[in-house]
């Protein structure tokens, strides 16, 4: 409406296609930035989540060992049964990594919608158009 606000009903075509345009826009950089955002908080939660939990820590040697020997008792070799135990965990740690990138996104965009939700606010009253050109 606020688009729409000040022009006459027979320039509202004009105004659609640069209302689109920029709307079109805006989602694609919106896309784009909080993509790079995830993948940037990604790589940094995942160093930082991996920098606490050495390889050498006690806690996870005892509990790749559990897993390891539950996979022996399935069936895989000692080898395998190590290497997917170490997989398990580095796919929790991954996990971790990704939920903590996508809060930061969310953080980021419910900033933004509480910056930008007052401006609504700064926006002039505006009329009502006339009636509708003939065919809407």
């Amino acid at each position: 409406m606020i688009a729409y606000s000040q022009l006459k009903p027979g320039q509202n075509n004009k105004a659609s296609s640069i209302t689109n345009f920029f709307r079109n826009w805006g989602g694609s950089f919106g896309i784009a930035f909080i993509g790079t955002l995830s993948e940037r908080r990604l790589n940094f939660h995942q160093a930082r989540v991996g920098d606490n939990l050495p390889s050498t820590a006690a806690g996870l040697q005892q509990q790749v060992s559990h897993a390891a020997a539950f996979l022996q008792s399935r069936g895989f070799s000692p080898s395998d049964a190590f290497s997917a135990a170490y997989a398990r965990f580095y796919g929790q740690l991954q996990s971790q990594a990704h939920l903590l990138a996508f809060m930061d996104c969310f953080r980021v965009i419910g900033i933004v919608t509480l910056i930008a939700a007052p401006l609504v606010l700064l926006t002039r009253s505006f009329n009502l158009g006339g009636k509708a050109p003939a065919g809407h």
